[in-house]
């Protein structure tokens, strides 16, 4: 199997405004991934609008190439919001980091775009809205040697269109295999009806010191329904770890508030 076959083009459009395409054409199959314009004030303060990842997991928002294991942990695969369409704001001040921003439907390949059109074009339904914001404190970050990221995120989501007109409303949690080539899923609710909104939070904190990396996240979901129905709550949590036997040091990108490429060069 191709895990990841992606084409991106990311440009410097003027001094203020950056744009990214990045497509992935994975098994044969074309998927648009992040498609979006950001505007930098040069201050510590940006926006940007369309197609990418929501900020709610450390985890989820660190891109494929840099994470440390080559999957990333169960509970963040199955609760962790990933792209959606929206309009984002962030600010990352001397210790800390604080992002928020309104996002809408999913666009992952033509039979979700095709249900997103038939919801609205046969029910009048629209495309579900999610409010999802974070705040990441880092009291110390000497970039060469070591720092600290403590954050909490939270976000309100309705149902989305981007499912078959017949499960809008509904909500259902799976997990699959750590292994991305094992389909079975072990862990699965099946259909829940009735649903009015998800209510998501998720606390992380991470470390690292030279070479070494440690992080861990506890994520929790609740789901609210219609009808006086209970409200039901799922969650979880990782911890993992990882340490440069052969010299070097982890890279923490202090305005996005995750870990990039390592630093090979140095001990």
């Amino acid at each position: 199997k191709i895990r990841r076959a992606r084409f991106a083009v990311k440009a410097n459009l003027s001094k203020h405004l950056y744009g990214e395409l990045d497509l992935n054409f994975a098994n044969g199959i074309l998927e648009l991934n992040d498609a979006y314009l950001q505007y930098d004030f040069l201050n510590g303060l940006n926006t940007r609008v369309g197609n990418f990842k929501e900020s709610f997991s450390m985890t989820q928002t660190t891109t494929s190439r840099y994470i440390k294991f080559m999957e990333r942990s169960l509970e963040v695969a199955t609760f962790a919001p990933s792209r959606h369409i929206g309009w984002e704001t962030s600010f990352s001040g001397k210790k800390f980091l604080a992002v928020g921003g309104i996002f809408f439907h999913e666009i992952e390949d033509a039979e979700n775009a095709i249900y997103t059109e038939d919801n609205n074009k046969d029910f009048g339904r629209d495309e579900g809205i999610s409010l999802t914001g974070k705040f990441v404190y880092q009291p110390f970050n000497h970039k060469d040697h070591y720092g600290l990221h403590l954050g909490v995120a939270y976000s309100y989501r309705t149902p989305k269109t981007s499912v078959a007109p017949g499960e809008w409303g509904m909500a259902r949690y799976s997990a699959r295999s750590l292994s991305n080539i094992n389909r079975k899923k072990y862990l699965d609710t099946d259909l829940i009806a009735n649903m009015d909104y998800e209510s998501f939070t998720n606390i992380e904190m991470a470390m690292f010191y030279k070479g070494l990396y440690l992080q861990s996240e506890i994520m929790n979901n609740n789901l609210i329904r219609k009808n006086n129905l209970e409200t039901l709550n799922y969650g979880g949590f990782h911890i993992e770890g990882a340490y440069m036997l052969l010299g070097g040091r982890q890279v923490y990108n202090k305005g996005e508030g995750e870990f990039t490429q390592p630093d090979f060069g140095r001990k």
